[in-house]
C-alpha cells in the first residue's frame, strides 16, 4: 500500500460491498456518510477522518463508526481505532503524531504542519526518549502538496 489515501479508498470498498450485501445500510447512506470521509493520517493504531461538519461528526459517531472499526480491521488485519475529525470539532488539539523512527519523524513533522495548516489547530509530534537519542540518515522525499 502507497499511502493512507489507498488504505481508506479499500475501507470505503469494503463498506460499499457491505451496503451491497447486507442491505442494512443504503446506498444514500453510503454516498452521504461513508463517502464524504477524507482521509487525514494513520499512526499504525489510530485512523484519522474528516467530515465537513460537527452534525455529520456525530452522525457518523454514533451510527457508522462500528462499520467503519470492522471496515479497517478487516483490510489491515489488526484491530484500528477510528477517530473523526471536522472543522467545527469541540476538542480540535487533539491533534497528535507519534513517530516510531527517525525517518518517520522527518516525514510526520512535514505532515504536523500541512495539518496545522489545514485546519487551523495545533499538532503535536509526540517522540520519546529513544527516538531522540537515535541517529540515522534521512531519505528527503519530494513534496506532494496534496498530502
Amino acid at each position: 500500500m502507497e499511502s493512507f489515501k489507498e488504505l481508506f479508498e479499500m475501507v470505503k470498498e469494503y463498506t460499499r460491498q457491505y451496503v451491497i450485501d447486507s442491505k442494512e445500510l443504503s446506498e444514500i447512506a453510503y454516498q452521504v456518510w461513508i463517502k464524504s470521509l477524507e482521509p487525514v493520517s494513520f499512526d499504525g493504531n489510530t485512523a484519522v477522518l474528516y467530515i465537513k461538519a460537527e452534525f455529520m461528526k456525530k452522525i457518523v459517531e454514533e451510527k457508522y463508526l462500528g462499520l467503519l472499526t470492522k471496515a479497517f480491521e478487516s483490510v489491515v488485519g489488526f484491530p484500528v481505532k477510528v477517530e473523526i475529525l471536522c472543522e467545527t470539532s469541540s476538542n480540535p488539539e487533539k491533534k497528535e503524531l507519534s513517530p516510531a523512527s527517525v525517518q518517520e519523524c522527518f516525514d510526520l513533522t512535514v505532515q504536523a504542519f500541512n495539518l496545522a495548516e489545514k485546519y487551523r489547530t495545533p499538532v503535536y509530534l509526540m517522540a520519546d526518549e529513544t527516538i531522540g537519542h537515535l541517529r540515522e540518515t534521512v531519505t528527503i522525499r519530494e513534496l506532494d502538496p496534496s498530502e
